[in-house]
């Protein structure tokens, strides 16, 4: 699978289609959306957003932040305000910097997060923390859903269309 599928290919699609499913699981109300800046992360962003307000959903505050910076203590204090989920489109190297801001805050949570590719990366604990990954969900390339819990990576075995694998 291509790691940087478009929105509106097929690899797109099933990214997005398995963010959706993983976000409806968790049943919240307003979500906030917080991406790295580089094309891919933004692409994925735009289209969820774009994907939920289409489904009636309700959208809080669209964040971005850049893949290093002095601190990243104003995006994620944005990023964590006035919801009750949250869906990020990001690289390790950027989640590295803001996902322990993030976890020092006390309204966001990991186990309420979905995120697109890019954060199904095993070394994510040690590159961010355990406490900005510990109950972090999301998807790969082909629309498979894993968690990381603290330590490690897991794949939870759901794939495309929720089937077992």
């Amino acid at each position: 699978m291509n790691p940087t599928a478009e929105p509106g290919t097929t690899e797109g699609l099933v990214e997005l289609d398995a963010v959706l499913r993983l976000l409806g699981r968790l049943e919240g109300g307003v979500v906030n959306v917080g991406h790295g800046r580089d094309r891919t992360s933004v692409r994925r962003a735009r289209a969820f957003v774009d994907a939920w307000a289409a489904r009636g959903g309700l959208i809080g505050a669209v964040v971005s932040w850049p893949p290093s910076a002095a601190s990243w203590l104003r995006p994620a204090e944005r990023l964590a305000a006035g919801a009750d989920l949250w869906v990020v489109a990001d690289t390790p190297a950027g989640w590295a910097g803001i996902g322990p801001r993030l976890a020092a805050t006390a309204s966001w949570r990991a186990d309420r997060t979905v995120a697109f590719p890019g954060l199904d990366d095993p070394t994510l604990p040690r590159l961010a923390g355990r406490a900005a990954v510990a109950g972090l969900s999301g998807v790969t390339h082909d629309g498979r859903t894993w968690s990381h819990d603290g330590q490690w990576l897991r794949s939870t075995g759901d794939g495309p269309a929720g089937a077992k694998a």
